[in-house]
């Protein structure tokens, strides 16, 4: 898990009045916290990391691995076949409390996704196939690397 401290005199100004005029900051969390999780769908469905670049596009690698497998091979960054049906553009959630945000996924992928992994850094299939089967170059997808806000 990460913590991202926000060091904003305008932001903590912000913060400092609502925490003075309300006793519990869950609901101003939790919009905020939506919000988050809106942008991030949006930042998927148009190929872009936090700072704007656009994602790198599959390799014809990935794509020919999907065809001979037999799955649908969807060209945009990050649409993979989600065998399980739930996509991680998806799967983000937020949980909020009086003093905290937190932002995440359980999608296993999901750091990979961010930071990049080696080809076979997770070991092999039951086939003997590397997991990853090739090399995952980072790409940000959720913003700089938080899971929590506080």
């Amino acid at each position: 898990m990460y913590t991202v401290e926000i060091n904003d005199a305008g932001v903590d100004r912000v913060f400092a009045e609502l925490e003075s005029r309300l006793s519990d900051m869950t609901e101003v969390f939790n919009v905020l916290g939506d919000l988050l999780e809106d942008r991030t769908e949006k930042r998927f469905e148009a190929g872009v990391a936090p700072d704007g670049t656009r994602w790198a596009p599959k390799s014809q690698a990935t794509i020919d691995a999907y065809v001979r497998r037999g799955q649908t091979a969807d060209p945009r960054p990050l649409f993979g076949p989600n065998a399980d049906t739930l996509p991680l553009r998806r799967s983000f959630f937020r949980d909020a409390g009086p003093r905290r945000l937190e932002i995440g996924t359980n999608k296993i992928q999901a750091a990979v996704m961010q930071y990049g992994a080696r080809k076979g850094a997770f070991g092999q299939t039951a086939t003997g196939r590397p997991i990853p089967w090739g090399i995952s170059r980072p790409g940000p997808s959720s913003g700089s690397p938080p899971k929590t806000v506080t």
